[in-house]
């Protein structure tokens, strides 16, 4: 249950059929309430930020952000939140599987709050979803 005692809204943006489902299976078997909203795609993404701006989508309390994504990059997408003046409080949490220095250089200058390396164990891999979730939507006190 989130802070404001409702169930946590997360928006995913993972083009990863297999990392949805077990991002969302890492939250069912925790007993996680959060209401996942994925989308699979930067251009999919930028069209529900901007109904997000709109009012007409509810507003999620964390994004879940792969940048290798297809048609507009997760950098991009990131950018495209930091630049919003009623997106950029989002917390973004970049989940790649890109251990490369200078992604994580680049999404730490475009604003994301943290950068998760995806770990390659299964197991490893759920219990790190867990943790994010957790963090995101039951540790710290957002805006």
């Amino acid at each position: 249950m989130h802070q404001r005692g409702r169930p946590a809204r997360i928006l995913l943006v993972e083009d990863s059929v297999a990392d949805a489902k077990l991002v969302q299976l890492a939250l069912e078997e925790s007993g996680s309430t959060s209401e996942v909203l994925r989308v699979e795609d930067g251009a999919d993404a930028v069209v529900k930020l901007d109904a997000i701006a709109a009012g007409d989508i509810a507003r999620p309390d964390l994004v879940v952000l792969d940048i290798n994504l297809p048609r507009v990059s997760g950098i991009d997408v990131l950018r495209r939140i930091k630049a919003d003046p009623d997106l950029r409080t989002l917390p973004v949490v970049v989940f790649s599987t890109s251990r490369s220095d200078v992604d994580v250089a680049a999404a730490y200058a475009c604003g994301a709050s943290s950068y998760v390396v995806k770990p390659v164990d299964l197991h490893r891999f759920m219990d790190v979803v867990r943790s994010i979730e957790s963090y995101w939507t039951a540790t710290v006190r957002l805006p």
